[in-house]
């Protein structure tokens, strides 16, 4: 039994804009799981990253439905010959991984088919990278949501400066208003035009001129035409009332009332593997915050046996270094959260990085800071901890099996998170940079 398929549908514009969206929904599915080669590399900060993100789609990715002919059935088809084979020979298929079944090694020759790059724009690429996360525990009774005035665009005005002219819109309101001026006398003049043409167009059989009547009628209609001409031609240029400037308004724009403060291990048993890979994860903290919560204030700490607060530049390239405790970081974070801000307005969080060594002394005074008086896992909303660099490893005495090693600063703060809820810490392990941006989506992932 036969099937024929007639397409009915309107060949106007948006005939193929299904098909279209299918296409982007399966790229930006493949934008999700990219990792982002320009944070964290070349700068967050200070405007030093790539404009563009390149992002690999598979090649069946972009394959298109279509119909083809049933292979039901014998069928005859006469084929191109060869200088190689004769009929009858047997052809060696290649093995495993060696060809393509075209003469071709895997991945080289015409016959192969590559994957398909595609740039995105650094803020879209974001965009849809950070489209899954959000940050823990956001309370609405905080008045964690606000009232920002923000200039948005709000249509076009008759007055406002040069630089606001948009050209386009007045071009497209001189010609509105050229057409509706000038339609009457267009066409006065068109039927004036016609008539003259029409009495010039008479040949007198006598040969002699045209009578008085013609005549005067023949000048009225050249001075008729002489005026709406130069009608036609004033309202052909450009008016005062054709300008159309730009006009932006301010608008309320709801925003977050939040805080995150980073808090680096700069210590010397940070090396600059471990540095690196605590700067590519607060870069990409960095981008998701000013991507996601523009209003969020952002206070970077850096300690070795000492802590100081930084500007945004010193915190991503600083070189100091030296021992390692950190009760001094959290100290500083209760300081800081004490002068400026309230935990009852705002939501507060903390992340820390470090390798994993600390004091045996300072453990105990870390441990107080967290949860002693004044209580500071009592006063944020969520705490984070990035342990850096390849884990600590023990031998066991059977066989050459092994296992990590909690680090003493790991062990503390999992006593720490014992004694709290559960989804008040968080604690996770960075072996290389590659490893960011899995273990981001999994720490900020957005709860349903």
């Amino acid at each position: 039994m036969g099937m024929m398929l007639i397409d009915r549908r309107k060949a106007g514009r948006g005939k193929s804009s299904n098909n279209r969206q299918k296409l982007l929904k399966r790229v930006r599915s493949f934008i999700k799981t990219a990792v982002p080669q320009n944070i964290g590399q070349g700068g967050v900060v200070g405007g030093n990253a790539k404009p563009t993100s390149p992002v690999k789609v598979a090649g069946e990715a972009l394959e298109e439905p279509f119909f083809a002919y049933a292979r039901d059935g014998e069928h005859t088809a006469v084929l191109i010959g060869n200088s190689e084979y004769e009929r009858g020979d047997e052809i060696e298929l290649p093995e495993d991984g060696e060809g393509d079944g075209h003469g071709n090694k895997a991945g080289q020759g015409d016959s192969g088919e590559d994957d398909f790059i595609v740039n995105v724009a650094r803020d879209e690429f974001l965009d849809v990278f950070f489209e899954d996360c959000e940050l823990p525990n956001l309370t609405n009774e905080r008045f964690t949501e606000r009232l920002d005035n923000t200039f948005q665009h709000a249509g076009f005005s008759t007055t406002g400066s040069p630089a606001q002219l948009s050209i386009v819109r007045t071009y497209k309101q001189m010609v509105g208003r050229r057409r509706a001026l000038t339609a009457p006398h267009s066409q006065e003049l068109a039927e004036l035009e016609k008539e003259l043409e029409q009495i010039y167009t008479i040949d007198p059989e006598d040969g002699d001129c045209f009578d008085d009547e013609e005549t005067a009628r023949i000048d009225w209609l050249e001075q008729r035409i002489d005026e709406l001409r130069k009608k036609i031609a004033v309202l052909r240029g450009f008016d005062k009332s054709d300008m159309r400037f730009r006009k932006k308004e301010a608008k309320p724009l709801k925003t977050v009332d939040a805080v995150l403060i980073m808090i680096m291990d700069i210590s010397g048993s940070m090396d600059e593997q471990k540095k690196t890979i605590s700067r590519r994860w607060f870069a990409l903290l960095y981008a998701f915050i000013k991507r996601r919560y523009k209003a969020t204030d952002l206070v970077f700490i850096a300690h070795h046996d000492e802590a100081m607060e930084m500007s945004e530049d010193d915190f991503f390239s600083t070189r100091i270094n030296g021992g390692t405790s950190v009760s001094p970081a959290l100290k500083l974070t209760k300081k800081i959260i004490k002068e400026r801000f309230d935990p009852n307005q705002t939501n507060i969080y903390v992340c820390h990085a470090s390798d994993g060594d600390n004091w045996d002394t300072d453990n105990e005074l870390v441990q107080e800071q967290l949860i002693g008086e004044p209580n500071l896992l009592g006063a944020i909303q969520f705490f984070s901890y990035v342990e850096v660099g390849s884990p600590r490893q023990r031998w066991f005495n059977l066989g050459a099996s092994t296992a990590r090693e909690d680090s003493n600063l790991w062990q503390t703060y999992d006593k720490v998170r014992e004694k709290v809820s559960k989804d008040k810490m968080n604690l996770v392990i960075i072996e290389s940079a590659d490893d960011c941006y899995p273990v981001f989506k999994k720490v900020f992932r957005k709860h349903k």
